[in-house]
């Protein structure tokens, strides 16, 4: 949507002049702006005026924005400038690749590789801000922002806590403290609200004008259980790109939960762990990124994760808000990407050195390295465990000394709840107090839906056998008018809204033609 004519003559701190706007929430619009002093598109975030006119929040903003200067990170979004008049506003870099919750929003789904390469690179992220004393207090699919790379950033760093109006969080760790993420914008695709991305959630500082000396003193700090919170959320938003769902476990069994958690694969364990009910349970994001790393080598290795521009819009309402507008296309690496400088000791990720990497992250030179290879002979190696019981198999794995990571998997021929493989191998050697990875069996691979989409013009006999080769329980009919199809043949399958997927033995219903409606 461009801007109108009076908003185009408006300037921000004598330098901004509004292009575009591409975002609106319910506390703050989001603009391409041109820099009038560098000559470059940002992105320019506005606070509304019935919230900037409170002044506890304008002196919360302040001090948001001078901690979030200090930050310095590639995957965290470099706020370039900020102030209080004509009322406040951050300045971003601005990028074009959309957010990851545009991209859930068009139906698409990260596979658990993507989602791993995200979590990595927002853990990293969430390393060097809270070694900073920052918390990020709002981390969800909205506040990932994508550059044209498809390289993503954490956005909104603390805005949502100088939006609170007390200090953010009581430092228990529990969800309903934490700001609804998603609240503050919706931007258009290809054009992400940058606007408030270092702000780091900060606590008020009273004196928003004080000196350098005096304002590094008031700087806003945070608790290890708020920034405990941010793995939490990290966890959750993973879990939700890949699967759509925020549910990381399934102790009732049910099979809809259950095959939501197969999806993720080795992620499951790792992100269940990071996102425990008691925050003392709970990984630190240095940890995260380690187990992130340890598990990278039982997946495939990923395709680069898709931009929102490349999905339609859920709905043709939206479409308006996706365009993508040439005059404001990113060309080449972002600014974060080409100068900015990690302040964190976590690893990076190279694909094909994710198992060394790991081995680094521990604490390993190149001494260590060579010794992990060598070392063995003495510790025990791991047992013959396949189609033993998850229970029988956690036991025996307690007694050598192991921790167990329970990896659910479906594979043909397995039985629900007995363990498929090991991780390591049975016969490979493994130190006492290592991690012992078990795939267990959530039974035979289901069944997608559309993969049934042959049974169309069958006759009733010929689908119900087709339908039981299959492992199906084809248990009754449902007569639908169709005026193609003629009476007796098979239309589709009865299933509910949102079900994609058969579980075998799983009843199903045949929608038989019975031919075009009178009314027709």
């Amino acid at each position: 949507m461009m801007v109108t004519p009076a908003e185009s003559l408006r300037s921000f701190g004598d330098r901004y002049r509004l292009l575009k706007l591409v975002g609106e929430g319910s506390s703050a619009r989001v603009y391409v702006a041109e820099d009038l002093t560098l000559h470059r598109r940002v992105a320019l975030k506005i606070l509304k005026v019935e919230i900037a006119d409170d002044t506890s929040f304008r002196d919360r903003f302040a001090a948001e924005m001078r901690a979030t200067s200090l930050l310095n990170h590639p995957r965290v979004l470099p706020v370039y400038d900020w102030g209080l008049d004509p009322q406040p506003y951050s300045v971003t870099e601005y990028l074009t690749g959309g957010s990851l919750a545009m991209l859930l929003a068009a139906g698409h789904r990260l596979t658990p590789s993507q989602a791993l390469v995200m979590g990595l690179e927002a853990a990293r992220a969430l390393v060097n801000i809270h070694a900073g004393g920052r918390a990020h207090l709002s981390l969800g699919p909205s506040a990932i922002l994508f550059d044209s790379g498809a390289r993503p950033y954490i956005s909104d760093l603390g805005l949502s806590a100088a939006l609170l109006p007390v200090a953010a969080g009581d430092g228990d760790g529990d969800d309903d403290d934490a700001p609804e993420e998603s609240e503050d914008v919706s931007p258009a695709a290809g054009e992400t609200p940058d606007g408030d991305a270092d702000d780091d959630g900060a606590r008020p500082a009273t004196e928003p004008e004080e000196g350098p000396d005096e304002q590094a003193a008031a700087a806003p700090s945070y608790s290890p259980l708020e920034q405990n919170q941010d793995v939490h959320d990290l966890a959750l938003l993973l879990c939700e790109a890949v699967t759509g769902s925020r549910v990381l476990t399934s102790d009732d069994g049910d099979d809809a939960s259950m095959a939501s958690l197969t999806a993720l694969g080795p992620l499951q364990a790792v992100l269940a762990r990071a996102a425990a009910v008691e925050p003392a349970d709970r990984l630190s994001a240095a940890d995260l990124a380690e187990e992130l790393l340890r598990v990278a080598n039982l997946l495939p290795r990923p395709e680069p994760i898709p931009l929102p521009s490349q999905y339609s819009p859920p709905s043709a309402s939206a479409a308006a808000s996706y365009d993508q507008t040439e005059d404001f296309a990113q060309v080449g690496p972002s600014v974060s990407e080409r100068s900015a400088v990690p302040l964190d000791d976590a690893p990076r990720r190279r694909w094909p050195g994710i198992v060394l990497a790991a081995i680094l992250v521990l604490g390993g030179a190149a001494a260590g390295v060579w010794a992990l290879f060598l070392r063995g002979t003495d510790n025990p190696a791991v047992p013959e465990l396949e189609g033993q019981t998850l229970g029988a198999a956690t036991s025996v794995a307690a007694d050598l000394g192991w921790q167990v990571n329970e990896i659910l998997v479906r594979e043909p021929g397995t039985s629900r709840g007995r363990v498929v493989r090991t991780e390591p191998p049975a016969g490979a050697p493994l130190d006492e107090g290592a991690t012992l990875d078990l795939f267990v069996s959530l039974g035979e691979p289901l069944i997608p839906v559309s993969d049934l989409r042959f049974l169309y013009g069958m006759s009733l006999e010929e689908a119900t056998d087709e339908l039981e080769a299959l492992g199906l329980d084809p248990s009754g009919e449902t007569l639908v008018n169709d005026a193609v199809v003629p009476p007796g043949l098979v239309v589709g399958l009865d299933v509910e809204q949102g079900v994609y997927e058969l579980e075998v033995g799983a009843e199903v219903d045949l929608l038989v033609s019975d031919g075009p409606s009178e009314a027709g």
